[in-house]
């Protein structure tokens, strides 16, 4: 995370990749030995900077060494599979800040097209098997999902313990808010500088797509990552489960917080990026 961090200075890129390392998500899957969707999540900071860049100017070069590096974290752990949500929404954000480009959706969409015939090929040993037979991912029904159920906090609410990175299904896991009291002031500082580094990329016209980006990650995520736990969000999670290819294989929710971390690195990189520019240019002053 630090070295795809949109920060220029290295406290901005420090905060991106300390945060990713260190946070509850991390905290309770190191507990359950999700070493694999660990592995997964280490690697995905590079898949999704590869994206950008790969929207930004598709070319078949990118296009395979994407698909290859999507395999490696589905090779980690099949439930990175999340990651293909990225390159939906990559595809119609750029796509849109494009227009001016003459052929660059046709291209786009070519170049998408190499990329998943590449996950296809590489995957074909466990997909193959999904689909015309029996298998983990196509025995997993409408029955799992209150096993699975993203879990709320009794005071702060299940939105909250959601957007401040808890929730996992195991409740018998060790609770990092059991020694971290300001857990929830914790929090509110991360979302501060969220909400700050996402108003400073306002000004930065060439970050602009990347931003959308990673705005409309953090948004979805949070709708999924809660799912059928809030009558709000419980309709949406119902269509992705019952109508989205393989969606019913990955009853857990949760997983998707792994993307609202790295919203709130990203742009959380931005503000403190910020705050050491303004700081150094008064210690010049002075």
């Amino acid at each position: 995370m630090y070295q795809v961090a949109p920060g220029k200075s290295k406290s901005g890129r420090y905060f991106a990749g300390l945060l990713y390392v260190i946070n509850p998500f991390v905290f309770v899957r190191l507990q359950a030995g999700h070493l694999g969707l660990l592995l997964a999540y280490a690697v995905t900071p590079w898949i999704i900077d590869l994206m950008f860049s790969f929207f930004k100017d598709p070319d078949i070069r990118k296009a395979i060494k994407l698909g290859i590096w999507i395999t490696v974290a589905l090779f980690f752990s099949i439930h990175s599979v999340y990651i293909i949500l990225v390159l939906i929404v990559g595809l119609l954000v750029y796509a849109r800040y494009s227009l001016q480009k003459k052929g660059y959706l046709v291209k786009a969409l070519k170049m998408l097209l190499v990329v998943f015939l590449v996950l296809l090929v590489f995957n074909s040993f466990w997909l193959v098997p999904a689909v015309f037979s029996d298998s983990q991912i196509t025995q997993i029904d409408a029955r799992h999902i209150d096993t699975f159920m993203t879990r709320s906090d009794p005071f702060f609410g299940l939105f909250i313990n959601v957007a401040a990175m808890y929730g996992f299904w195991q409740t018998q896991m060790f609770n990092a808010k059991s020694i971290i009291p300001g857990w929830i002031v914790i929090f509110f500082i991360v979302y501060l500088l969220w909400i700050i580094g996402l108003l400073v990329s306002l000004k930065r016209m060439e970050q602009r797509p990347r931003v959308v980006i990673v705005k409309v990650i953090a948004a979805i995520s949070i709708v999924l990552a809660v799912g059928v736990a809030s009558p709000v969000t419980e309709g949406i999670y119902r269509v992705f489960f019952y109508h989205v290819g393989f969606f019913s294989g990955f009853p857990e929710p949760n997983n998707f917080v792994s993307l609202l971390v790295f919203s709130y690195c990203y742009l959380g990189s931005l503000c403190v990026d910020a705050i050491d520019g303004r700081l150094a240019k008064q210690l010049s002053k002075s």
